[in-house]
């Protein structure tokens, strides 16, 4: 069970296209959601304003970035987010798959649909 406010819910979104910006914006039905084209820019802005991750209750990750040689995972993202004191779920969404070992570094992985947090949070009701 989340002890965030519904009221005050976020969430970040880390996607290059603008396609699932949109998607994304528009389905997740939160207070805010926070978009950044990409894992360096995210944490950047961390470390500029520390308080980024108040109140948010998941991070949803592309596998892929354009511009990068590197994917999420090479990236180390969720490592540096968990350094951080980042402690809620962080997913991976991406038409690319991704093999076993990688995989089991996210809390799971949600198709690139128009899912609601809600539809989410039931998707995996033990990360929430």
């Amino acid at each position: 069970m989340s002890l965030i406010n519904k009221n005050t819910e976020k969430v970040i979104v880390v996607e290059d296209s603008k396609f699932f910006k949109e998607m994304w914006k528009q389905s997740l039905k939160v207070q805010e959601v926070l978009i950044f084209t990409n894992p360096e820019i995210l944490i950047d802005e961390f470390l500029l304003r520390n308080d980024l991750f108040d109140n948010v209750t998941c991070i949803i990750l592309d596998y892929f970035y354009d511009g990068f040689k590197k994917n999420v995972v090479e990236m180390n993202i969720i490592t540096e987010l968990r350094e951080f004191g980042y402690k809620n779920p962080c997913f991976l969404s991406s038409a690319v798959p991704c093999n076993l070992a990688e995989f089991k570094l996210f809390d799971g992985f949600i198709e690139k649909l128009p899912y609601s947090l809600e539809e989410i949070k039931c998707l995996f009701p033990d990360k929430f």
